[in-house]
């Protein structure tokens, strides 16, 4: 581009605004690229050591969860693993209390994990699981009804299994879309980028 920029330069030409605007951000490229990169490396060494200490990984977990798509696929994930360990814990006669505890403990993600403490706590101070759960903001309403019927009715290890089935299914259909169009979406970006370029040069000639 800087080679076909001189020979422009030299015909003292007027040009197109495409042109002017690849020639500004070549020069600005060219200038200040190190700029761009260092504040780049700065950014992901702070984000890199803030995501070590349990606020910032809390702040940062939070972001992700606002994601589209990707943010309700982590929400899923995360609640699948969480109800199907509680299942397979109370299935085998662990107590509420100390399977919540374990169950918990599996939860990455650090919004998801503090609703499950927030859970524990009230069934904790004596109110039913159903109940606490509703208080649970990260939780969708398919889930937090489908347990509420299933403790009402006794069966609660059944219902948590259907919601951990549930969520899978969805994290599994997510996960093909997103991939299904990844590669389109950078396929486009790609050749709008080269074709940018190129009709920019052309265009003068």
């Amino acid at each position: 581009i800087p080679r076909i920029i001189t020979i422009f330069e030299d015909l003292n030409q007027s040009l197109p605004l495409p042109t002017l605007m690849l020639i500004n951000l070549s020069a600005f490229l060219a200038h200040y690229g190190w700029i761009i990169l260092s504040a780049v490396l700065i950014t992901a060494f702070v984000i890199n050591r803030q995501a070590k200490t349990i606020e910032g990984k809390f702040v940062i977990d939070k972001i992700k969860i606002r994601i589209p798509v990707a943010g309700d696929m982590i929400i899923k994930a995360e609640i699948a693993r969480f109800t199907k360990t509680l299942s397979t814990l109370l299935v085998n006669g662990v107590p509420m209390m100390q399977a919540l505890k374990i169950a918990g403990s599996v939860v990455s993600n650090g919004a998801v994990r503090r609703n499950v403490e927030d859970i524990t706590t009230e069934v904790l101070s004596g109110v039913a699981f159903s109940k606490a759960i509703t208080k649970a903001s990260q939780f969708p309403d398919f889930v937090i009804n489908m347990i509420a019927v299933g403790d009402e009715s006794g069966h609660l290890e059944k219902a948590l299994l259907k919601v951990s089935e549930s969520c899978e299914r969805d994290v599994d259909r997510l996960v093909r879309i997103f991939t299904a169009l990844i590669e389109p979406i950078i396929i486009l970006i790609m050749g709008g980028v080269v074709g940018f370029i190129v009709i920019s040069m052309l265009l003068p000639i």
